[in-house]
């Protein structure tokens, strides 16, 4: 194990090590009358021990996203024409996913549109729907399905669906990274 020559061992500790993961189809294996080291799954007398072991865990994305999440980020707003440089605002918005695939979002972008003036403050609101496809043990994809509506000052509201899907990948209990970069997005309750 981890580099290190370990055993030799009884059918019922190598069955306990099957029980436990530390021995896999992967593990290189060597006994009595072997030329050389194979994989675990090649030797005869291991497969059934391999086979009854329980399977793996499937990562539950829908119930591990179940909460409300916070995202706190940068966002570049397009003004003026093309070649103009984009205004860089703030945005904090709180989405919180229920078990019955409903959520709902609120939040502020905030950025100074003009000069010395004080900042202007887009507010947002929705909620909808959202499906997840799990890809792996640690990323999924979550398609939401939101109306939002985000208003500005005395403007009239705009209203939009959001359904862009996003790629998280897991970095622990509490955080999700975005697309796999450096944005992330925190749990803030269950």
């Amino acid at each position: 194990m981890n580099g290190q020559t370990t055993g030799p061992f009884t059918r019922a500790q190598l069955a306990a090590k099957v029980a436990s993961g530390e021995l896999t189809g992967a593990t290189l294996v060597w006994q009595d009358g072997m030329a050389d080291w194979a994989r675990a799954e090649t030797v005869d007398v291991l497969q059934p021990l391999l086979a009854a072991a329980p399977a793996e865990p499937v990562f539950d994305a829908a119930s591990f996203i179940v909460g409300t999440w916070q995202l706190v980020d940068k966002i570049e707003i397009p003004l003026g024409g093309p070649g103009a440089p984009p205004v860089i605002g703030d945005v904090s918005v709180q989405t919180h996913y229920r078990a019955d695939r409903t959520a709902m979002l609120f939040g502020t972008i905030t950025a100074n549109l003009t000069p010395g003036m004080p900042p202007a403050v887009q507010t947002l609101s929705g909620q909808g729907t959202y499906e997840i496809r799990v890809l792996n043990d640690r990323s999924f994809i979550l398609t939401p399905r939101i109306e939002v509506t985000a208003t500005l000052g005395s403007q009239p509201p705009i209203t939009s669906i959001q359904s862009t899907p996003v790629n998280f990948t897991v970095v622990d209990q509490n955080t999700l990274s975005l697309n796999g970069g450096p944005g992330v997005i925190r749990r803030i309750s269950n």
